[in-house]
């Protein structure tokens, strides 16, 4: 009877023991699963990023090559209606002159032009002409009165 009551509680610690290291070995795999979720988890959420900044990246150069094309554009646009705004005033001054230039003095001519060159706007109403000389100096200026006369080697428009 003491035999079978030592088997009994032998037979029950066995039972005991293989449930903790059944416990044990599940609870290293379950761990061994949730370190590799997490370097995966890790590395995809990375990946992701990285795929989505190179993505915005291309965006983004794309929408400045854009840009550029357009400012390009625009500048060649703007460079021909102004050449073709200089012709034509040239045209418009060389009739006034062929026209008036035998009752008129050279300062009441340019007087004439500058008159007509102060009310003349371009560009939405932003674009004005201004007039220089050849050796670099001011010679109409529709918003500065003190512009005759001043060099502008050095400034800006």
């Amino acid at each position: 009877m003491k035999n079978r009551s030592i088997l009994k509680n032998i037979k029950i610690w066995a039972v005991f023991f293989m449930a903790i290291f059944m416990i044990a070995v599940i609870s290293l795999d379950l761990y061994s699963i949730l370190s590799n979720y997490k370097v995966k988890r890790s590395t995809i959420r990375a990946d992701f990023i990285e795929s989505k900044k190179l993505q915005l990246k291309e965006e983004v150069l794309n929408v400045v090559e854009l840009i550029d094309y357009a400012r390009n554009k625009n500048k060649v646009n703007v460079r021909e209606q102004l050449k073709n705004k200089c012709e034509n005033m040239y045209s418009i001054f060389n009739t006034l002159y062929e026209k008036h230039s035998t009752h008129h003095s050279e300062k009441e001519l340019k007087e004439i032009y500058f008159n007509i060159l102060k009310k003349f706007r371009f560009q939405d109403n932003i674009g004005y002409f201004f007039i220089i000389d050849n050796k670099g100096y001011g010679v109409f200026h529709p918003y500065l009165e003190d512009y005759p006369g001043t060099p502008i080697h050095d400034t800006m428009d």
